[in-house]
C-alpha cells in the first residue's frame, strides 16, 4: 500500500495534473485515508447527480456515489483534472450534439 501511495503522490505524470474543488465529468478521483497519500483511483461521472468508476477486489468494477465510499471506507476525494486544462471546458465540450464542432450544423442556437 505505501509504495502504491507513493507512486501515486510522486510519479512524473502526476505534474500534468491539478486538483479542483468540485468534481468535473471524466476528473480522476484519488482516494485514500490520507491526503497527499491517496491508495486508489476511480473516475468521476457526472450520472445520477455523481458517481465514481473504480474497480475493487474481490468486486471486480464498481459504481460507487461519492457519499458512500467517505463514510463506509473514510476515505478522502481528491479530484484532478489535466494541468493545461480549465473545469468549465468539459461543460462546454458540446454534450451528445454531434455537431457541436460544426459551425453549419442545427443545433440548439443555431437556425438551420
Amino acid at each position: 500500500m505505501r509504495e502504491r501511495a507513493r507512486v501515486l503522490a510522486c510519479h512524473p505524470a502526476r505534474a500534468a495534473w491539478r486538483t479542483i474543488s468540485a468534481p468535473v465529468d471524466g476528473a480522476l478521483v484519488l482516494m485514500g485515508k490520507v491526503a497527499g497519500a491517496e491508495t486508489h483511483c476511480g473516475t468521476w461521472l457526472a450520472e445520477d447527480g455523481g458517481l465514481i468508476l473504480h474497480t475493487d477486489e474481490p468486486h471486480g468494477v464498481a459504481l460507487d456515489p461519492p457519499l458512500e465510499l467517505a463514510q463506509s471506507r473514510r476515505w478522502r476525494l481528491n479530484y484532478l483534472i489535466p494541468a493545461e486544462e480549465k473545469p468549465h471546458e468539459r461543460e462546454d465540450e458540446g454534450g451528445d450534439d454531434p455537431g457541436h464542432d460544426r459551425p453549419d450544423a442545427p443545433g440548439p442556437d443555431r437556425r438551420a
